[in-house]
């Protein structure tokens, strides 16, 4: 089990966006059971989140130049 401690603002909003795009590629594919699926579809759902993720606490991490 992993327990996620001290998260900033910005973890928290780069989850939510992660699950957001997780969510809406399930609806996409019309799968809510996670077992259900094939190793393509988990793999696109998982690098789905991930990415999600990686996007936008890079972006909620930029500096602005000034």
């Amino acid at each position: 089990v992993i327990v996620m401690q001290d998260l900033d603002h910005i973890e928290i909003e780069s989850m939510y966006a992660a699950s957001d795009a997780g969510g809406a590629y399930l609806d996409e594919i019309g799968q809510t059971d996670l077992m259900q699926m094939n190793h393509r579809q988990w793999m696109t759902f998982i690098e789905t989140v991930i990415r999600e993720f990686e996007t936008t606490r890079n972006k909620l991490t930029v500096e602005i130049p000034f």
